[in-house]
């Protein structure tokens, strides 16, 4: 079972310096072949111990729909070993009942196309109701499609969550399709793979009838010539695109100019792999100073929202954690100020804040809202947020090193905490920030596991261990916003 630690902010009040059993042991492990001059687990090994730690079943077939690797899970419930069910068809897992939605959905993989879950029913259900969830994406090599993932979970535990999680992902969808302005993504090659319903408006087209088309489909021939290079070395300079003005043509005929901003989006070996951007058009309007001024205000205030939108669909999958994201954004920036720090750092410490957890959208439910105390591997998966959330975030052009933050919000200064044991001036000062706003939130609302302990009790708590585990000037500067200043936190 875990250990108690008030000043820890992991939501089960453990301490930050117990490191997890399986961790330790990895880590002996890796040190004992180093030094005895063994080799390292090969990639081969490394990916199938990744697949080993899912709870869910994990399939990877190739193009012929054949088995390349099952994981833990699977050969658990299949009775097949690895080696006996490699190269097999993959008829030899599904029921034949349910292998032709199954196969629907690998082929439209297989064909680059975006796929929906699939429930099915294995058997195991005993209210009627399908009780398997089948998801399935594309593997690629050097961009080219060469099999697919197909990954099974329990459905009954999802639908049992379903209503819970509405509300919050309707508020991201309506953000996404009311803004005013057309937002889009395209892959590698610059076709459209989203287009929200602003593009009717914009270009007089249905969503569906612009999906699959490039952005150069949609301009005259010699401004598709100018914007081509654009892209192109944009692509190349793996640089983002900004206030880039693009003349268009209207469903009928007419010319739309639209100014566009994208960031790139990067895979696994650090390539462009597509764009995530905005159109907005701007057609008749006059190009003064001010009116740029104020469309990057907007743009700041459209992605801020994206964001913002972005930690509610993390915040759904635990009710007692809504607003979480938020609120500790809103006291780091407070105490930021309070520092006298620039805006420039100030905006940082904000955006990292509000996407401080998105690690967490890998751990299990039932884990994030367990009414006890965590077991020592329930905790151990816990703690794996800080690196889930760096490896979701590295990718992204920021203008901050946000990844970097998040990766170290729970190090504490006398090397306490996780994931990497740093201590003192080692982390990031926006991540210092963090830790203590992180821990005084968690302390000040309750949780699934206990109820709120209230601001005397957060204060008190940080003030023990100024100097400890959280760094002076940060404890300081937190106590003043609350004494001097009269912060205080919105209701959940």
């Amino acid at each position: 079972m875990g250990t108690s630690n008030a000043g820890s902010t992991d939501f089960r009040d453990a301490a930050p310096d117990a490191e997890a059993p399986q961790e330790m042991a990895v880590s002996k492990t890796l040190r004992d072949l180093s030094s005895a001059g063994k080799a390292l687990p090969s990639p081969e090994e490394e990916l199938q111990a990744i697949l080993d730690t899912s709870q869910d079943g994990i399939v990877l077939v190739d193009a012929d729909r054949r088995i390349l690797r099952i994981n833990k899970a699977i050969a658990e419930t299949s009775g097949y070993t690895e080696q006996e069910i490699r190269g097999k068809p993959l008829d030899a897992l599904i029921s034949p009942q349910n292998l032709p939605r199954v196969f629907s959905l690998i082929n439209m993989s297989l064909s680059g196309l975006p796929t929906q879950s699939l429930e099915v029913d294995d058997g195991a259900g005993s209210d009627g109701k399908p009780s398997l969830e089948v998801q399935v994406s594309t593997l690629r090599r050097d961009d080219q499609i060469v099999g697919a993932a197909i990954t099974t979970r329990n459905a009954v535990d999802r639908r049992t969550k379903t209503e819970a999680k509405q509300l919050n992902e309707d508020r991201f969808r309506n953000l996404i399709e009311n803004t005013s302005d057309w937002v889009w993504e395209v892959n590698a090659k610059c076709v459209y793979t989203y287009v929200n319903p602003r593009v009717r408006e914009i270009l007089g087209y249905e969503p569906q009838e612009v999906l699959g088309k490039t952005i150069f489909d949609l301009l005259p021939l010699r401004e598709a010539s100018h914007i081509t290079k654009r892209f192109t070395s944009a692509i190349a300079a793996r640089e983002p695109l900004k206030l880039l003005q693009i003349t268009c043509l209207h469903k009928d005929g007419r010319s739309v100019t639209l100014e566009t901003s994208a960031v790139p989006v990067f895979d696994g070996e650090g390539k462009v792999s597509g764009y995530h951007g905005i159109h907005r058009d701007i057609t008749g309007r006059e190009k003064t100073e001010q009116q740029f001024a104020q469309n990057a205000v907007k743009l700041e205030r459209t992605m801020d929202g994206i964001i913002e939108a972005m930690t509610l669909a993390v915040e759904a999958r635990d009710h007692f954690a809504v607003g979480h994201q938020q609120r500790v954004a809103k006291l780091a920036y407070a105490m930021v100020w309070e520092m006298g720090r620039s805006p420039e750092f100030g905006h940082s410490v904000r955006t990292a804040g509000l996407l401080h957890d998105v690690g967490k959208i890998f751990i299990p439910i039932e884990m994030l809202t367990k009414p006890g105390q965590l077991t020592q591997d329930e905790f151990a998966t816990i703690k794996n947020h800080p690196k889930a959330g760096y490896e979701i975030l590295k990718s992204i052009e920021f203008p901050w090193p946000i990844a970097d933050i998040v990766l170290q919000h729970h190090e504490r200064m006398d090397g306490s905490g996780y994931p990497s044991g740093l201590k003192g001036d080692d982390i990031r000062l926006e991540a210092r920030l963090l830790g203590v706003a992180d821990t005084v939130e968690a302390m000040f609302h309750p949780r699934s596991y206990r109820p709120a302990l209230g601001m005397d009790k957060a204060l008190r708590e940080i003030a023990k261990d100024k100097g400890v585990l959280y760094d002076r000037d940060v404890v300081e500067a937190c106590l003043a916003v609350f004494l001097d200043r009269g912060f205080k936190f919105e209701s959940a």
